[in-house]
C-alpha cells in the first residue's frame, strides 16, 4: 500500500512547481503565480507543521503578506481538520472553510471507452482542446479570466509537460482535460476536467474519464488521482468509475470575491 500523504502530496507540489515561486517559512510553504494573479488554486499557503489553532491564526495573519493578494487562502496538513472553537472564531471573521478530496485509482482494471472519441492535444486537436477549455471558463468564471488562464497554460501544452486532452463527439469538441506524468512518483494528475454544460448528463464525462484511465495506464503511470469539491454529485461520479477517496484537505479562505 502507496504512503498516500507522501507521494500525492509530492506529485501536487511537482505539477504546481510548473507555475508557482515557492517561499518556505518555519510554519508554511507560500504558493504564488504572479502570471495569474487571479487564480487561488496557484496562490496559497500550506501549513507545514501539525494543525494547532494557535499555529493556524500566525498562518493567517502572515499569509496575506507574504502572498500578496487581496484574498486570504491557507491549506490545512492533509487529513487535518479545525477544531469546533477555530471553527467559531473563523466564521466570525468572515473565514469561510471548504474541503478538497484526494480521488485515487490503481489503474489495474479499467474500461473500455466506447462513447467519445479522445485526441491527445496536437496540431488541430490542441486547438480544439484549447477551444473547449477556454469556453468551459469563460462561461463559469469570466471571459477575461479563462483569456489569461490560457495564455498561462498553453505553453505547458505545447511542450507536453502537461498533456491536454480533447473529446469530440460526431468531430465537435465537447471537453477538454489535463494529465500530468509526475516523474518522481509515476503518478498520474488528473487536472481541469470540463465537459461544455449542454453535453453534461450524457455520458460524455464518465467515457472521457475512462479514456484519461486508459491512457494514463498506456503512458505507464501506476495510478491516477484528481483533486475535486466536497460535493456528493462529484463524489458519486468519481466513485461510480472506481475512484477511492484517500485523502482530505482543507481549505480555509477569506475575501475571495
Amino acid at each position: 500500500m502507496m504512503n498516500f500523504s507522501k507521494e500525492l502530496d509530492t506529485a501536487e507540489e511537482e505539477y504546481l512547481h510548473l507555475f508557482c515561486r515557492v517561499k518556505e517559512t518555519a510554519l508554511y510553504k507560500a504558493f504564488k503565480d504572479d502570471a495569474l494573479k487571479g487564480m487561488y488554486s496557484h496562490h496559497f499557503a500550506k501549513m507545514t507543521t501539525p494543525y494547532h489553532p494557535i499555529l493556524l491564526r500566525e498562518v493567517l495573519s502572515s499569509s496575506r503578506q507574504a502572498l500578496n493578494r487581496s484574498f486570504i487562502h491557507v491549506k490545512l496538513p492533509l487529513n487535518a481538520r479545525v477544531d469546533k472553537k477555530m471553527l467559531s472564531y473563523l466564521t466570525s471573521e468572515d473565514y469561510f472553510c471548504d474541503l478538497d478530496l484526494y480521488y485515487y485509482h490503481d489503474l489495474k482494471h479499467l474500461d473500455t471507452c466506447t462513447k467519445v472519441i479522445t485526441k491527445l492535444g496536437e496540431g488541430d486537436a490542441l486547438h480544439d482542446a484549447c477551444h473547449a477549455m477556454e469556453l468551459y471558463d469563460a462561461r463559469h468564471i469570466s471571459a477575461s479570466f479563462a483569456k489569461n488562464k490560457m495564455k498561462r497554460k498553453k505553453p505547458f501544452y505545447l511542450s507536453k509537460e502537461i498533456r491536454l486532452y480533447v473529446c469530440y463527439e460526431n468531430g465537435v469538441p465537447v471537453g477538454s482535460a489535463e494529465l500530468y506524468i509526475s516523474p518522481v512518483t509515476n503518478i498520474v494528475k488528473i487536472e481541469e476536467v470540463a465537459i461544455l454544460d449542454e453535453y453534461q448528463r450524457r455520458g460524455y464525462g464518465s467515457s472521457f474519464m475512462k479514456c484519461l484511465l486508459n491512457e494514463s495506464k498506456r503512458l505507464g503511470a501506476a495510478c491516477a488521482y484528481l483533486i475535486t469539491v466536497n460535493e456528493a454529485a462529484s463524489r458519486a461520479f468519481y466513485e461510480k468509475l472506481g475512484f477511492v477517496k484517500v485523502l482530505e484537505q482543507e481549505n480555509i479562505f477569506k475575501n475571495l470575491l
